[in-house]
């Protein structure tokens, strides 16, 4: 089925077109190593650095491209066929920026978004804690004591994608005043030279390897009140499930890679004795059909979500995006998983991309929100408004 590239501005088709070439002369060739050794794709954001990329969600008065949340998906899924670590660090950075957009005050956006677009700056988003699970409780261990002139923030954070190539830290705690989580929640923008901050170098993946996830300990480092940003309307807005867009857009892209190799190989292999290639078994055939329904299924669902994350309504975006992310999620798993099958012995060799991208789909649907808590996001919308109207009949 087509792209709805005609929803698009001239400028982000242009760069629809430069995120294939990119993935294509760049970033594909390099994922097999950068997997193999874990090391970060730092010559893949030199290149993002190079094509002044690292402002796409920046909005334009601020200098930046103000790309559409829509058009942001489409760019990322091609990032993410080339190299999903690449695309899953830099969907961080992209809702950093998204958040300042919305909460950050007038003299932090100038400061912040002037690093991004003049300097190219890297931001990172720290927020998982070992033994805690925000998505359950909203709670964090790691807490921000108020003195005078900011905060003085201790604590630990794990899977810190991005930590010690990223210019500054956006991390999520809470400080130790009274109230709620949305009155308690903030982010703390520090600079990663810091001598407070001690990287763990626990990350050894499954997949998703290249992505620098080590652990942070950071001990009594103050925050000037400049670099303090309220947060609890992350809550209530829903921007957050900005997120979950993005991590929807590299599962289908993971899928989409994985169906697209398998293709090729069944279209162009002809096993000996036999007159026609792979791609004229009807078994195979079969199961081809089944995985491209999959695929372009998923595909279809996150430019929804990509459509709602530009609208003023934070349940629409909880619903489709959540709706988004865990249909693309399973779809990534099966497909990825019966491509291998489809492929034969040799697609589980480390010279071939499929179990790579079997590996990156395993490790990649872990992130929070769990698909468990995606349906019971869909289950609230769809039951639980419909209690109110009956109750209102």
């Amino acid at each position: 089925m087509p792209e709805p590239l005609h929803e698009l501005t001239d400028r982000e088709r242009e760069l629809l077109g430069e995120a294939e070439e990119l993935a294509a002369r760049y970033f594909e060739p390099r994922a097999a190593e950068h997997d193999r050794t874990g090391r970060f794709p730092t010559e893949n954001y030199d290149v993002l650095k190079e094509r002044r990329l690292m402002g796409l969600t920046v909005p334009a008065e601020y200098g930046g491209q103000g790309i559409s949340p829509l058009a942001y998906s489409l760019w990322l899924r091609r990032i993410a066929k080339g190299c999903a670590a690449t695309a899953l660090t830099f969907n961080m950075h992209a809702n950093v920026m998204r958040f300042l957009a919305l909460l950050a005050r007038p003299e932090q956006q100038r400061r912040y978004f002037g690093w991004v677009v003049e300097r190219q700056a890297v931001f990172a988003s720290f927020g998982s804690e070992p033994g805690v699970s925000t998505s359950r409780s909203r709670h964090y261990d790691s807490l921000a004591t108020c003195v005078p002139g900011g905060a003085e923030l201790t604590g630990t954070k794990h899977f810190c994608s991005l930590v010690g190539y990223a210019d500054y830290y956006w991390v999520w705690t809470v400080t130790d005043d009274r109230g709620t989580i949305t009155d308690r929640l903030i982010n703390c923008v520090i600079t990663s030279d810091r001598p407070e901050l001690t990287i763990l170098p626990v990350w050894d993946g499954l997949g998703m390897r290249a992505t620098a996830s080590d652990s942070l300990r950071i001990e009594r480092c103050f925050v000037s009140q400049e670099d303090i940003v309220p947060s609890g309307g992350v809550i209530t807005s829903g921007i957050i499930m900005g997120f979950s867009l993005g991590y929807a857009t590299v599962y289908t892209a993971l899928a989409e890679a994985s169906l697209e190799y398998v293709t090729r190989h069944l279209r162009g292999t002809v096993v000996r004795g036999e007159a026609s290639p792979l791609a004229q078994d009807p078994v195979l055939r079969r199961q081809v059909a089944e995985l491209r329904v999959q695929v372009e299924a998923a595909k279809q669902l996150t430019y929804e979500a990509g459509r709602a994350m530009a609208k003023p309504d934070p349940g629409l975006r909880a619903l489709i995006v959540s709706e988004a992310k865990y249909f693309a999620g399973e779809v990534a798993l099966e497909v990825t998983s019966r491509a291998l099958g489809l492929f034969g012995g040799r697609g589980a060799l480390r010279s071939l991309p499929l179990e790579r991208y079997f590996r990156d789909a395993r490790t990649t649907t872990l992130m929070p929100p769990n698909n468990e808590r995606m349906l019971q996001n869909i289950a609230a919308a769809e039951l639980d408004s419909a209690a109110v109207e009956d109750a209102q009949a």
